[in-house]
């Protein structure tokens, strides 16, 4: 008796771990470190039909299978049940229990993870989702309406969750690991820089406005410093050495509905020291003159003598400067109907950079005043040369002779046969052949 081997109610042979219930439903079970775990089925093999009323489902000899080759594979079975929310709620979980996250970071991870949260995508089961579903995926947040910053934050979340979930040997390969843009166009908005003619122009407009002069120093030093608007806003008296022309950056303020904070720069290279141009010595003594006395004695985060207030005598913050720019651009467009361009305190820093590139600044200089890690940063994303830089570029190499005004009535994309009729003009003229 010892040696009958159990069968279904069709007369197949059982294998071990495999039984029949009263209802007819199979199950399996199996143990994890001596824990007892189980998986079931309405159907024994694949070609078996289910039963009439039941729902669709894996046969269980599949499932067997599956967990076999997970087991080979030193991964968990069905990835320890963890959904795509699961996955993400346990990764931000870790990420947030690290002080060195900057408070800003962890204000968009908690948009990230509510986009999750709001999507049926959420209730996945980790291990079955593939590349291509994340691929369909990330082009349906696109088709719902999400720009190109948005999906990227919540690409930013997955990828290294599920990265994650890799280390810990829950699931093979991670389905995000592609890049967004190789998917979807980056669509943000663009920050194209101020020329100088913008500049001067929008600065004389500041200056001579009744109301919106008021702001014309602080302008005048993102134009001439090109500090991030949250160093400009944190910058204190004691911070600025007039005397050697040098400013101090080692702070951002910042401020969200708990109130203002102070943040570290983002890396080391954001710890810096800005000279101070002829322009910005002006304005800085401009502002530093206007203070009240009751605004040097103004504390916020344990620091005082901010350059910058608020009717309520509490120092200006980034989303303050923010209309203050579109509240001027409106106003200055009323005056310059020709005048297409948007302003604000990042693109000021933007401005500066093209402005020192085009000027023929070191390049690894320039780096550090913008406190930038790489120097890539500093010229794939903050130098945007426009206008007839690019054929002042080549009279310097003495492949045109077409003068700026001149140069200013070619279409954009007949330039470039100016500049070939030269060349081929040059190589006549001195014998020379194309290399």
């Amino acid at each position: 008796m010892g040696n009958t081997k159990r069968r279904d109610t069709k007369g197949r042979v059982l294998r071990p771990g495999e039984s029949q219930q009263k209802d007819g439903r199979y199950r399996y079970t199996y143990y994890i470190n001596g824990k007892q775990h189980c998986f079931y089925s309405w159907k024994l093999e694949d070609t078996d039909r289910i039963p009439q009323g039941k729902h669709l489902c894996t046969s269980l000899r599949s499932q067997i299978k599956w967990l076999n080759k997970s087991r080979e594979q030193g991964i968990a079975f069905r990835g320890n049940g963890i959904s795509i929310l699961g996955l993400a709620e346990r990764y931000l979980e870790i990420q947030n229990a690290n002080n060195k996250i900057r408070t800003s970071t962890k204000a968009g991870y908690r948009t990230a993870l509510k986009h999750i949260r709001e999507d049926p995508v959420s209730s996945v089961r980790i291990d079955k989702f593939k590349k291509s579903d994340a691929k369909k995926w990330i082009m349906s947040l696109k088709g719902k309406g999400f720009g190109y910053s948005t999906i990227s934050s919540i690409h930013g979340v997955v990828k290294p969750a599920f990265q994650m979930a890799v280390d810990d040997d829950l699931i093979l390969k991670n389905p995000f690991d592609f890049v967004l843009t190789d998917l979807i166009e980056n669509d943000s908005t663009k920050r194209d820089s101020l020329t100088l003619e913008e500049q001067n122009s929008l600065l004389e407009f500041i200056k001579n406005d009744r109301y919106y002069s008021q702001y014309y120093d602080a302008i005048v030093i993102l134009f001439e410093t090109g500090l991030r608007i949250a160093e400009f806003c944190g910058l204190t008296s004691d911070k600025i050495d007039m005397e050697n022309r040098m400013i101090t950056i080692d702070t951002q303020l910042h401020r969200d509905k708990q109130g203002y904070y102070l943040e570290k720069p983002k890396t080391s290279a954001g710890f810096r020291t800005v000279p101070i141009t002829d322009k910005a010595y002006e304005s800085f003594s401009n502002l530093l003159q206007s203070r009240t006395k009751k605004q040097a004695e103004k504390n916020v985060c344990r620091q005082k003598n901010y350059l910058c207030f608020d009717r309520n005598n509490m120092p200006r913050y980034g989303s303050q400067w923010d209309k203050i720019f579109e509240n001027i651009c409106k106003k200055y467009r009323k005056t310059n109907r020709t005048a297409k361009f948007k302003v604000t305190p990042h693109i000021c820093r933007h401005t500066f950079a093209t402005n020192m590139a085009v000027k023929g600044m070191n390049p690894i200089i320039l780096k550090g005043i913008m406190g930038h890690d790489d120097i890539f940063t500093t010229f794939a994303i903050y130098t945007h040369v426009k206008g007839n830089n690019y054929i002042d570029e080549y009279k310097k190499l003495g492949l045109v002779s077409i003068d700026a005004e001149t140069a200013e009535k070619v279409p954009a994309k007949d330039k470039y046969k100016v500049i070939e009729f030269k060349s081929r003009t040059a190589r006549q003229e001195t014998g020379t052949s194309a290399v």
